[in-house]
Formats: structure tokens, sequence, C-alpha cells
């Protein structure tokens, strides 16, 4: 691993601290290189780790072979990698993971759960903490377009909340993962999201207290067409939700139902853009969702009430977006914004862009932070993955590139992290 600065550029002129040998020691990020193992591509995904008020810990994936690894940073910005790696094809027969893997944190444990396609009509979750990791196959999914963790409705349209787990979605098609009793059935709950003739192929989703005092989430979901949604968090038991999501061949074995307009709670809302696999729905507050979408030729990053069903301020449509995370600092949220083919000194080096979020005029105009490599190279992909990772009770930025992971402990956003600094 090495200890190196980078560019931080905000409203203020910039300044290269590694043209300076005698300032290395007050470098604000510490980037930690690929650990020596079988992974060719490093750094495809990262999450936060297991939280604490001392330090810090952040999860990385790599793939080509595919890894798991954990990053340990100390109270002083020291970080050593920890030695509980996982050969992911070894272990769990997951050989090379998607371009952009679903990789996520648990907003309400420790846990990061890596979800991938794994064999024809085969979705596989990888959760736990600390890499202790335990597998869970969802049959009958083609793919893993869309995932968030959901605190959901009790099963067979009970309200007790279940604990925390993932829903998958596939096309049009959403699996609960049903990590605890009272079963795994082999022929998993699901629920075809249809609103009349229309199949709501999801492309983004997350969890979203409807209502702000009910104690199970339901789901803010944005499909291919461009449209956003909010449905019932019964959709997580598939056709064992009662009327949310009814069998209409009850008589068979397939726990498939479709969605009821009972499971419509709000929407559509038509954003006027068309998101590709990868994109994400990212919610705050008690109704407030950050849109990061993506196609072939376009980004785009918008602020969506959900309350209103309505956009709040313009959106940002420049190319190049791959990824995004929130971030919360001193009462103020932001959004950390990845470019990972972005041009740096002349080549596509990729950078992130930090903006504030403001729930009444939208997503700022002009970033607040402009985050990149010093040492910009070729194909780097810095900011192919962003998150925010709790460090000495606080938050600081992550951002991941080809083979290398960067970690700030001291922005413009933020003042020091690191102790005795």
């Amino acid at each position: 691993m090495r200890n190196l600065a980078l560019v931080v550029l905000a409203l203020a002129p910039a300044c290269k601290w590694t043209d300076f040998d005698d300032l290395r020691d007050e470098a604000w990020v510490h980037a930690s290189e690929k650990p020596n193992n079988d992974s060719t591509n490093w750094g495809v995904a990262i999450a936060r780790g297991a939280r604490s008020t001392e330090g810090g810990k952040l999860a990385v994936v790599g793939t080509a072979e595919s890894v798991y690894n954990e990053i340990e940073y100390r109270p002083n910005g020291d970080a050593k990698l920890a030695a509980n790696e996982l050969e992911l094809n070894a272990q769990f027969g997951i050989g090379n993971l998607e371009p952009q893997p679903i990789f996520l944190a648990d907003p309400v444990t420790d846990d990061v759960a890596l979800i991938t396609k794994s064999g024809a009509s085969q979705v596989v979750v990888l959760r736990g903490t600390s890499g202790d990791m335990t597998p869970h196959q969802v049959f009958g999914a083609e793919s893993a377009d869309a995932a968030t963790f959901l605190v959901a409705p009790g099963i067979d349209g009970g309200t007790s909340p279940q604990p925390s787990q993932p829903l998958i979605a596939s096309l049009n098609v959403v699996f609960g993962t049903f990590y605890t009793p009272p079963e795994q059935p082999f022929i998993q709950p699901r629920c075809e999201l249809r609103d009349g003739g229309n199949a709501l192929a999801v492309r983004g989703m997350a969890g979203y207290r409807f209502t702000n005092m009910s104690p199970t989430e339901d789901v803010a979901i944005w499909e291919s067409a461009g449209a956003v949604y909010v449905i019932s968090g019964q959709v997580f038991n598939g056709a064992r939700s009662g009327i949310v999501c009814p069998d209409p061949s009850p008589a068979d074995t397939d726990n498939t139902g479709v969605l009821a307009p009972a499971g419509i709670l709000a929407g559509p809302l038509d954003v006027g853009f068309m998101p590709g696999i990868g994109s994400q729905v990212l919610t705050f507050g008690d109704r407030y969702a950050i849109l990061q979408g993506h196609n072939e030729t376009a980004g785009f990053l918008a602020l969506v009430d959900l309350e209103t069903m309505t956009l709040v301020g313009a959106p940002h449509t420049e190319p190049g977006l791959k990824t995004a995370a929130l971030f919360e600092s001193n009462g103020q949220v932001f959004v950390l914004a990845g470019y990972p083919t972005a041009i740096v000194d002349g080549v596509s080096a990729g950078q992130v862009l930090v903006y504030a979020v403001d729930p009444a005029t939208g997503i700022g105009a002009t970033p607040l932070e402009t985050l990149h490599d010093a040492q910009a190279e070729e194909g780097q992909a810095y900011g192919r993955g962003v998150t925010a990772m709790p460090y000495n009770g606080k938050t600081v930025i992550a951002v991941s590139g080809n083979n290398e992971v960067f970690v700030y402990y001291r922005t413009n956003l933020y003042a020091e992290t690191r102790t005795g600094r």
C-alpha cells in the first residue's frame, strides 16, 4: 500500500500536494493498491465495512479472479489489508463478476451484500460482515438488474417487520431473499411488476417508508422507460403477499404473483430519461431520492420528491456518469457522482464530482469538490466506485479506481478526521 496525496479541487485554487516532497506527510488521502492476489481488476465496487467509533473499514471486491477484501483504517490514518480475504471462485463458485456488480451496505446492520448472476436462471447473494459471508441462492432470476436492502412486512400479508434483507430485481420481477424462516422455498415467492399492460423493468430501487411512522419499508423503483413509482414492500413476499401481488394461477406452484393496483402507492412520475443497468435510486430524509442513471449516450442525476412525485430543480445530464452515493456532513446532504472515463490532464482517468443537495431547489449546478488522482493515468477509472465510510465516529469519502482505492481523511467539506493531526 502507498500513501499518496490527490488533487482536491473546489471553489478555491487547486494545489498538487505531490509536487512538494516535504509535504507528503500532510496528504489528505490514503491510497491503497491492489493486494498481491489473483484479481486483475480489483476495486470494481466498494462499500463501507463494519462501523466503529475508532478507525474504519472498507469492503472491496475485485474480479478476474473474483475476490473480497477489507481494508482496516486506523485512527491515526494508517491502513492495512485485513486477513479475511475471500477467493470467491474457490469458496462460492463465482469466477468473475459483472462489470458493475451490485455491492450494498445494510443500513440496519454492519452486513454487506454482493449480488451477482451465477449460472443460468440463478442469482447468488453473498451476505455477511468482516469476511464472514454466507451464500443465498435466488432461483429463477435471469439477471441481477437492481437490488436494495429492505425491512419488509411479514410473510403471508403480515405487518410485523422482517429482518433487513436484499430485494432483487430481474427484468420486471422482484425476488425476496428470505434469510430467515418460516422457510426458504426452492421456488421462491416473486412478484411480477406491471402497471396495467406495461411491464416495469427495474433499473434502480431503494427502500423507503411511504408512511413515515411505518415499521416497515416500501420500495421506490425507477423503471427502464423512465418512470418512478413507489410500490408496497409486500412485493418482497411475492404471491404470498395477499392483495398486493395476487397469484393469477393459484393452482400452480411457482409462487409468482402480479402487482395489483393496490400495490402501487405513488406514481408514475416520468422523469424523461430511460436508465440502463447500473442505475440507482438513493433515498434520504423522509421523502427524497437521488436518481443516478446512465445509458449508452448520456448520464442523469436528479432529485425527486417522492411525496409529491415531482422533480426538484434541473437534472444533470453530462455523459460518463456511472455511479453515485449520498454523503452527509454537518447536517448537509451531498451526492458523490463518479465519472470514471472523465478526461483529466488530457487522459481518460476519471473523477468524482461532489454536489450539494437542497430539498427546495435540487442538486447544485456547480460541484463543490472535484476529486481525481494528482497523477492521472489513462484507464485509471477513478470514480467507478464511491461510498461514504464511517471513520473515527465521522464520515469520510471513499473512491475506487482500477486496482486502487482512495479514502479522504479531509476535504473542503469536512475537517481533519485523523487523530493526532
